[in-house]
């Protein structure tokens, strides 16, 4: 299989935008889950990757440090200022301190693991600032109507009025959606928003769909973004590698559409 893969990456500038960085307590990574996504990326030849901190999505002064410490493990690392609306204060801060700061790209924000609708009042100065700046901004979406009553919080179509109001913000839909019918709903967003882009990271890997998504949007607002260490970087190389579009078109998917994005030189 390596040589597979290595065929893959070796044709094409591959940047995963959606990395994690750091452990949780009931997550089991063989080794250790950093430097093994690190080896990973260094062994497919990936260019770079944009990670936000487990740590900084659950705390606030731990998580930022631990997202510093992070950065100087490679330089083929960049990361997300982590956003929680219950502690607004601090993460504006962050974002006004550090985002002009060369290898910070953008900001993650995780409603569902923030129980905060992101339509609500704690999040209006964010909105507010990420337009006035003209921010990346990567969110948490997935269908509401699964087991997990966290995901309600993250229902993509709460992001239809604010992509239409906040009309200078770059907002990113990881996963697209998630799962069922809703990660081909996503799609009426995208047809209706020019500054939407989703990625189809964890394990939205259903044969088809990416080829579904071109033909329908086009390839320039679909990011490569695998969720590691959720899943592993391998399976997305490859469905992306194997799937029924054209090269041009899996070119701006692995790494030209978040060089333009994120200005990556």
């Amino acid at each position: 299989m390596d040589n597979t893969i290595k065929e893959v990456t070796e044709q094409y500038e591959i940047i995963d935008t959606h990395l994690h960085l750091g452990v949780l307590g009931y997550m089991h990574v063989l080794g250790q889950a950093d430097q093994y996504a690190l080896d990973l990326m260094e062994k497919y030849h990936i260019k770079g990757a944009v990670f936000s901190h487990h740590g900084a999505l659950c705390s606030l002064q731990f998580g930022w440090e631990k997202t510093l410490q992070a950065l100087g493990m490679s330089r083929k690392l960049y990361a997300y200022v982590a956003f929680n609306p219950n502690f607004s204060r601090f993460g504006l801060d962050l974002m006004e301190k550090h985002l002009s700061r060369k290898r910070f790209l953008g900001v993650k924000i995780h409603p569902s693991w923030h129980h905060c609708y992101p339509y609500h009042e704690k999040y209006r100065r964010f909105w507010e600032y990420a337009d006035q700046n003209s921010l990346v901004v990567l969110t948490h979406s997935w269908n509401p109507h699964v087991a997990n009553p966290d995901q309600k919080y993250s229902d993509p179509f709460f992001f239809a009025d604010i992509a239409k109001k906040y009309r200078n913000v770059k907002l990113i839909l990881a996963h697209a959606g998630g799962r069922g019918a809703y990660i081909y709903k996503v799609l009426d967003l995208l047809k209706e928003n020019k500054n939407l882009y989703v990625d189809f990271a964890g394990d939205i890997l259903v044969p088809g769909l990416l080829e579904k998504y071109v033909n329908a949007v086009g390839s320039e607002r679909i990011l490569f973004g695998t969720d590691m260490p959720w899943t592993d970087i391998r399976y997305h190389l490859l469905w992306v590698g194997a799937s029924n579009i054209a090269q041009e078109d899996k070119r701006n998917i692995f790494g030209l559409n978040a060089k333009k994005l994120f200005n990556i030189i």
